[in-house]
């Protein structure tokens, strides 16, 4: 793929043909294109997510990461009011529209723990990547003190961004506010779960940790046309 360096805000959004093609999504020090595909992807365990990711042709559509959909969420929420805002209220829409219809796969996953730091992996960023995170907590919004979902909220989505900017591209998204699904104690033995994501009871969008990796469930469609690297502020 390219390697030559661009500058930044460089965010445009091309309309469904039959995908959304979406450029300037920075991630990790490079900026992307990426195209959504406008219908999602089988129901797939999470296992066979991953290998279809893995072994999916460049030109395919795949499962993503969690940090990888958030990147794309700030692209988007970030020019919403810009140039482009009604091609990105089409995507918002779009998206919104399969998040309020059922909970959607990633290829991210939690592996809760009965003693120590749980991790949290994420698959395809090209690589997988581990991180180690106190994740256990109470359920409830992110934003409210008590349910203390800072980290866990950052750690899943791959970002340094606090509770208030996470929910507030969530809600953008979705009309909800975003709530941690998670274990609220250490299991008795190690249990790995899916990070999967969708409104729940019409009042709020999970980020959900809870549910087991062979629950079979779609997810949606990514596929990166190019990626660059971002020149430096």
């Amino acid at each position: 793929m390219p390697r030559e360096i661009v500058p930044q805000d460089a965010f445009r959004v091309e309309a469904p043909v039959p995908y959304f093609r979406i450029h300037g999504v920075e991630y990790r020090g490079r900026q992307y294109v990426d195209d959504i595909c406008t219908t999602l992807l089988a129901a797939k365990t999470h296992k066979e997510h991953v290998r279809h990711a893995a072994k999916a042709r460049p030109d395919r559509f795949r499962a993503y990461s969690l940090p990888r959909l958030y990147a794309q969420i700030t692209a988007l929420h970030s020019h919403r009011a810009g140039e482009y805002a009604s091609q990105v209220e089409d995507v918002r829409a779009f998206l919104a529209g399969f998040f309020g219809w059922t909970c959607l796969n990633t290829l991210s996953l939690v592996r809760w723990r009965p003693r120590g730091l749980d991790e949290v992996v994420h698959y395809g960023l090209p690589k997988k990547r581990v991180e180690k995170a106190e994740m256990i907590g109470p359920d409830g919004r992110i934003t409210d003190r008590a349910v203390d979902a800072e980290c866990y909220a950052q750690k899943l989505c791959g970002t340094t961004d606090g509770v208030g900017v996470i929910n507030s591209r969530f809600k953008w998204l979705t009309g909800k506010d975003a709530c941690a699904c998670r274990f609220n104690e250490p299991p008795s033995i190690r249990q790995d779960v899916v990070v999967s994501l969708g409104v729940c009871n019409y009042d709020r969008f999970d980020l959900g940790a809870i549910e087991s990796i062979d629950y079979i469930k779609p997810a949606l469609g990514v596929r990166v046309v190019e990626q660059k690297l971002l020149q430096s502020k």
